[in-house]
């Protein structure tokens, strides 16, 4: 059963769990263990919604999938069966459509023409409670509506029921997940989609076989309409990751509980990107002025993504303190349809933009002049120029130093410049993808009009909900302070099959690649594996893993025990003397050991970087028995003489009550202790896969 690449040393390999090599058409239910074992892990990394099967719904713009071809695709999860819909309608009103589970736990079809009224589809494969399925519907456009062709799927195999459709109209408006009028969902749900097109039997298997696949083989990225992952995992919008901006907003439903983790959703093992929200009370700040005074030439670029507009301020980026009130920078929202930017140009009426939705913005100086761009068009021109003259440190998110005028929502690619941009310089910047989302470039490949590379004084993505790194070369890195709510974007936009442009689906340039590695986001996202002998260490053994750190907190890649003699933790800890990886183990009290990573000398160094951990134990020597090893060479070594890792608890990867934030590759196991040339031939078989 074991596959991998012929150099990776498999004598003496007793367990190897790596979520880039499922072998069978669940693996979006578990990590499988390649040796063959049979101690696979339940992944509880994926994400979904949470029903209550009394008013919970997500509502989105209305949408009718019409008489051509579509399909509509969704992962579910029912506590019960009782005509329950999963989408449809709000009214319920004529021509509607509903999909929905009927009571006898079929997954069924229904549409309102008028005459003869209501029409009815019952699929004929019997769904069980408390499991999940792929559902999926695929209507094939005929000559006419009327001899048109439906077919439903359970689990990417054809349903008994294909028929020609006696409907005379298919595909009504739909704008609600989880509800019709008086009909509510209850239990689970993630992943829904809907395409423009008639997804072919193949397509649906390799939907259900790979839940990395968005944009099954031979279909465009135009023909998926819309796609709510539904592994945001926290708020109250449901992020349309299609491209087109049909957010989806949680009715009825808590934030803190509705959003979950279950093992048998869709599985976070692909790339993916975990913005911070700007929830009107965080912000970032650095303790260095950037943005120049008034008068001066600069440009401030950024995507923004506002949850609501309202009379009251909203500050995007600001430099400005008590010392220079009424004389510093701004650039954000201060009424509904309106732009401040700096003091004594306020209250500038741009035209309107909608909520919930990616726009783009850019506010440029001159000596002479002040100028502002929406989505690549100059919107407003001050006609003389700025004149503050007050400079303080720079904040993201809020006003500067006084606590208030908080922004709402998201914001990306924020750029300054210490130079004027014409408009090809801003539509550039302002890049959009296929379906109108955000596209940016990477601005040091871009072809200047006005300007050039070096020009850039600051530049800040949106993927870290601790800190800003900047990108340029002045490092005015940006801390982030207050609540730190994140989101979690799956990597899509622009995908096809498997692969992607490297992208999230909202547009943005991934931070955690897709390289088929399991996701964290520090909210129980993990996966749980047996506590057979494949999971232990015992006396004599090695551990290898590929861990990906994006936050530097007290974080576990490995756990085994809790309060146990000869349990095992390795992971990563804020608070160590060092500030790098540890291994930790308890035998009536714990002992930890520290170790750093070849040329590691700075948390920037350490952090948003692969690495390879390997640590070999053997209790038969006197001393040095517990070895590590990073990235192929040797690091450290300490002494412990008692079976290691042999605690009966199960084994969590990227658990243990301190949650993974990252990626974590594949885990083997070895019950032999490998040669220092082994690990090296290890590391060196599998860096490529890792950028390393």
């Amino acid at each position: 059963m074991f596959t991998n690449n012929p150099r990776i040393v498999t004598d003496g390999i007793k367990g190897c769990w790596d979520p880039l090599m499922p072998d069978t058409a669940t693996s979006a239910t578990l990590l499988y263990e390649q040796v063959g074992s049979g101690v696979d892990g339940t992944m509880y990394n994926g994400g979904c919604l949470d029903f209550d099967g009394s008013d919970d719904y997500v509502l989105f713009g209305s949408y009718t999938p019409g008489n051509g071809s579509w399909t509509v695709s969704m992962w579910v999860n029912a506590d019960a069966f009782s005509n329950y819909t999963l989408l449809s309608n709000t009214s319920g009103s004529p021509v509607a459509s509903a999909f929905y589970i009927e009571t006898g736990g079929k997954i069924s079809y229904s549409n309102y023409d008028g005459a003869p009224g209501w029409q009815y589809h019952f699929g004929g494969t019997t769904l069980s409670t408390g499991t999940w399925y792929l559902c999926t519907w695929v209507n094939y456009a005929g000559a006419s509506a009327s001899t048109a062709t439906m077919k439903m799927f359970v689990n990417g195999v054809a349903d008994s029921s294909e028929f020609g459709s006696v409907f005379t109209t298919n595909g009504g408006p739909v704008d609600a997940i989880g509800r019709q009028t008086g009909s509510y969902f209850n239990g689970k749900i993630a992943d829904v989609k809907f395409y423009d097109v008639a997804l072919s039997d193949a397509n649906v298997k390799e939907l259900y076989d790979d839940s990395k696949v968005i944009i099954p083989s031979g279909v465009s990225q135009t023909n998926l309409k819309r796609w709510w992952p539904m592994i945001d995992g926290g708020g109250t919008i449901a992020y349309d990751g299609s491209g087109n901006g049909k957010d989806g907003t949680l009715t009825n439903m808590d934030p803190a509980t509705d959003w979950t983790r279950e093992g048998g959703a869709p599985a976070l093992i692909t790339g993916f990107n975990r913005p911070l929200f700007f929830a009107g009370s965080d912000y970032l700040t650095t303790a260095n002025i950037v943005v120049p005074a008034g008068g001066n030439n600069y440009t401030v670029s950024l995507w923004f993504n506002q949850y609501s507009q309202t009379s009251a301020a909203q500050e995007m980026i600001a430099q400005w303190s008590p010392s220079t009130s009424s004389n510093a920078f701004f650039l954000g929202t201060i009424a509904t349809n309106n732009i401040r930017f700096s003091d004594n140009w306020n209250s500038v009426s741009i035209g309107s933009w909608a909520a919930k939705t990616w726009h783009h913005l850019a506010a440029v100086s001159t000596d002479s002049n002040a100028y502002l761009y929406l989505n690549g068009s100059l919107v407003a021109t001050k006609g003389s120029a700025l004149t503050y003259t007050g400079q303080d440190y720079l904040y993201i998110g809020k006003q500067g130093s006084l606590a208030g005028e908080y922004f709402l929502g998201l914001m990306n690619e924020v750029l300054v410049y210490d130079a004027a941009l014409v408009l090809a310089d801003i539509q550039a910047l302002a890049a959009t993808g296929p379906n109108g989302g955000p596209l940016p470039p990477d601005p040091y490949a871009v072809s200047y009009s006005a300007a050039s590379t070096s020009n850039i004084i600051g530049y800040w993505r949106n993927d870290g909900n601790t800190n800003w790194i900047d990108r340029s070369s002045n490092s005015n890195d940006m801390t982030a302070v207050g609540a730190l709510d994140a989101r979690i974007f799956k990597q899509g936009y622009n995908g096809t099959a498997s692969t992607s442009t490297g992208r999230d689906g909202q547009g943005f340039p991934l931070l955690c690649k897709n390289v088929g590695a399991l996701g964290g986001n520090d909210s129980t996202y993990y996966t749980a594996i047996g506590n057979d002998t494949p999971t232990q260490i015992g006396g004599l053994g090695s551990l290898e893993a590929w861990v990906f750190p994006s936050e530097d907190k007290w974080m576990y890649f490995y756990w085994k025990g809790y309060n146990a003699d000869n349990s095992l933790y390795l992971g990563y800890h804020a608070a160590a003397p060092d500030k790098w990886f540890f291994g930790s183990y308890y035998s009536a009290s714990y002992k930890y050991f520290y170790w750093r990573g070849v040329g590691q000398s700075t948390y920037a160094d350490f952090a948003n970087k692969w690495h390879c951990l390997t640590m070999t134990f053997d209790k038969t020597l006197l001393s040095d028995n517990w070895k590590v090893y990073h990235n192929g060479v040797y690091a450290d070594a300490t002494d412990y003489t008692t079976d290691l890792g042999t605690s009966t608890h199960s084994v969590q990867v990227g658990g243990g009550g301190r949650y993974w934030v990252g990626q974590i590759g594949p885990i083997r196991l070895y019950d032999r202790v490998l040669s220092p040339s082994e690990i090296t031939q290890n590391f060196n078989a599998q860096r490529s896969r890792f950028n390393i």
